[in-house]
């Protein structure tokens, strides 16, 4: 079936899907070798292969072939819509029992899909979700542009948008500009509301959520795919929808409150909804595809920031965890080639190699070690060579530490067949953990055991800050980057989202609370009277009396029965006494003063932290820790009582490592690294900033 390709010629097989009277008929269709540097017109498809072990059978210049049935049912759907064009599919145009020839194609993935007229993506079989769900975002794509049509017929608004400037001397320009987005906000809020509230059905919404989980956003060669297709239409079951109504609608969507001030407007049963569409990989691609938009100006990732940005990603071969990215970097500077023959432990190390060796990389390569095993590799990969097989490591290289900013020092390593000789310092022990449990349904009663083991010991982290805070901080990687005793925002947008965050965060701490008292399914109390049957159980009249008289939104006063119940009980019951045990007290230095009025009244807070923290974290599997100097942190789900935390010039992160017993004649400690870690008050340059930080380095072998 399969003749030899030209490489020289850019030989690439197409294949033509022949029509049918019938829709269980056979597939059945033909391949033709074509050469790239004649620009042939030709679709591509992007799909995600499914299980390998069940098949069915297709023809293929009349002889059987085995395809996926994921496949086949995609095969089926294109050709009800008659495809005239012929096809390129990975699976059936690459003989891939041929390495050699496998060698050769794959690098050439970038230019096909480039070259593409059109990318069909193939997202599989479907009910009646894909017609609720692309319709969903079919009504914001229309409502984003509906209100710029009305915007631009509005006589209250400028006719000239005012124009950007940076320069100190056109501050008042940039007081124009904000002047008039607000007020196009303004003009296209209540016309929007009225588009979208007048058709809100809940189950579109839950739709939106089945979309978001179909494993093709899983697989790691649709990341190059999605990236590079000049046109792309989706296809989910019998319904299809083109790329720009997709990434429109969705961002529209997401950007409800901070684009459109839509917050306000519409129902809470609708922004709980809105708030529960979080989709991160569809977000991350959106990107993605507008930096690769033009050709002729790529801004190219690095492979190191592809493979941070993809590590939860899954493919069949786990080569292809790496080979499935070298399409999205720069070939002049990406040294690694394509070839399956090279054992995965082999290829790993190398490239990890070849990441210490980069100046704008070194030490940080560490920061991907640890994670689960959701692939695996041989039990020979050194334990500092990251598994890029593995999705499950948490470090993202947005969250820009600086634990050895400016400090000098070095680590010094060398490696020496599958062993890192470097230096380090070894800051703490720990001492108890915590872990997830393996019930995905008992998320809220998992945050709970977090949430007490924090708050065991002490009110007051090493750190001086209240532990809750700290906490806090801890499940959210303290993303928004506060530098402990600095408690000032970079951004307005900074502080926004912190205080999003915050208020979440006391949601799920006062669900807690709700949930002690089977309120789960009953509706809220509306009179002081039923708030005092309600509460009586638990608290005192006059604590449930203060607590109703509180001058503060439902949120922290919900927050507060929850607290007077807790080990952090205040004394007094005050908006200020309450708020104090998470922003710190009012005449400390590391105050953050919250506005309630602006950023606690929207309520469905909840939520948002639960999806981009909670929710990730159980599913990596992460494990909460406290050490021996009572610091706490979040590390991979191996970590154990009795590990060390340690920090390496030159690495954001500290890691988690083992001792080892060292091999015979050997005079260097040994240690296992279990991997990367986030401890509240060791990311901020702690480390490096001790001044006997020289004379506690150890020179240590990780093996």
């Amino acid at each position: 079936m399969y003749t030899s390709l030209s490489t020289e010629k850019r030989e690439i097989r197409l294949l033509r899907i022949h029509p049918a009277s019938d829709p269980s008929d056979d597939i059945r269709c033909t391949l033709a070798t074509v050469s790239l540097q004649d620009g042939p017109n030709f679709d591509a498809l992007s799909y995600v292969w499914g299980d390998a072990n069940i098949t069915e059978t297709i023809f293929v210049d009349g002889k059987p072939f085995e395809a996926t049935t994921n496949l086949v049912a995609g095969l089926r759907e294109i050709r009800k819509a008659s495809q005239s064009d012929p096809m390129w599919i990975d699976a059936i145009c690459i003989n891939q029992q041929n390495l050699e020839e496998k060698n050769s194609q794959v690098p050439m993935m970038r230019d096909i899909y480039r070259e593409a007229q059109t990318t069909l993506v193939w997202l599989g079989q479907a009910g009646e979700e894909s017609r609720l769900a692309f319709q969903l975002l079919t009504r914001w794509f229309s409502a984003h542009e509906g209100s710029i049509e009305f915007m631009r017929n509005c006589k209250d608004l400028p006719r000239r948008k005012p124009r950007r400037t940076t320069e100190t001397s056109g501050l008042d320009d940039l007081k124009e500009l904000a002047k008039f987005a607000q007020l196009a906000q303004t003009t296209t809020r209540d016309y929007m509301a009225a588009m979208l509230h007048s058709s809100f059905d809940s189950k579109e919404y839950d739709t939106l959520f089945s979309f978001s989980v179909v494993p093709y956003w899983r697989r790691i060669w649709i990341t190059q795919e999605f990236a590079l297709s000049r046109r792309l239409v989706f296809i989910w079951g019998g319904n299809k929808l083109p790329y720009s109504t997709l990434s429109s609608g969705y961002r529209a969507l997401r950007n409800y409150e901070h684009l459109y001030g839509l917050g306000n407007v519409l129902s809470d049963d609708h922004i709980l909804q809105i708030n529960l569409c979080y989709f991160q990989r569809l977000e991350a691609l959106i990107d993605l595809k507008e930096r690769y938009a033009n050709p002729h100006n790529v801004k190219y990732m690095s492979l190191f920031d592809l493979l941070n940005m993809n590590k939860q990603c899954m493919a069949t071969h786990m080569a292809d965890r790496v080979y499935g990215l070298l399409g999205l970097c720069d070939s002049a500077r990406c040294r690694l080639t394509v070839d399956y023959s090279r054992p995965c432990n082999e290829i790993f190390q190398e490239l990890t190699q070849t990441f210490l060796e980069d100046p704008t990389i070194g030490m940080d390569i560490l920061c991907l070690t640890g994670g689960t095993n959701l692939g695996s590799v041989a039990s020979d990969l050194a334990s500092w060579v990251p598994n890029f097989a593995n999705p499950g490591c948490f470090f993202d290289a947005q969250r820009d530490f600086f634990d050895w900013s400016d400090s000098g020092l070095c680590a010094e390593a060398v490696i020496y067949k599958s062993r890192l000789e470097l230096n380090c310092i070894f800051r703490d022990e720990i001492k108890d953990i915590r872990r997830w449990s393996d019930d995905a349904e008992t998320i809220f009663e998992d945050f709970e055991v977090w949430l007490n083991f924090a708050l065991a010991d002490a009110k007051l982290h090493p750190s001086g800050l209240p532990n809750l805070q700290v906490f806090f901080k801890t499940l959210i990687f303290d993303d928004l980057k506060q530098i402990p005793g600095y408690p000032v925002f970079g951004s307005k947008l900074q502080e926004m989202s912190f205080f999003g965050l915050a208020a979440g965060f006391m949601e799920t701490v006062s669900k807690l609370f709700f949930k002690s008292l089977h309120q789960r399914s009953q509706p809220v109390p509306t009179s002081r009277d039923e708030w005092y049957h309600l509460l009586s159980p638990h608290i005192t009249h006059d604590e449930c009396q203060l607590i109703l008289d509180l001058n503060a939104p439902f949120v922290v006063r919900a927050f507060a029965w929850w607290l007077v119940t807790s080990p952090l009980k205040p004394h007094t019951i005050t908006v200020t006494a309450v708020l104090e045990e998470i922003f710190g007290a009012e005449a400390s230095s590391a105050y953050i003063q919250p506005n309630l009025d602006e950023y606690f009244g929207m309520g469905a807070r909840m939520f948002e932290f639960v999806q981009q923290y909670l929710k990730p974290s159980q599913l990596r599997g992460d494990c909460f820790f406290k050490t021996k100097n009572a610091y706490m942190g979040i590390g991979p789900q191996q970590v154990a009582p009795g590990d060390l935390l340690c920090s390496v010039p030159g690495c954001k992160w500290p890691l988690v490592v083992r001792p080892k017993s060292s091999e015979s004649g050997d005079d260097k400690e040994q240690f296992q690294v279990i991997g990367a870690c986030y401890v509240y008050g060791m990311m901020h340059g702690e480390v490096a900033k001790d001044p006997e930080v020289e004379q506690k380095m150890r020179r240590v072998v990780f093996v």
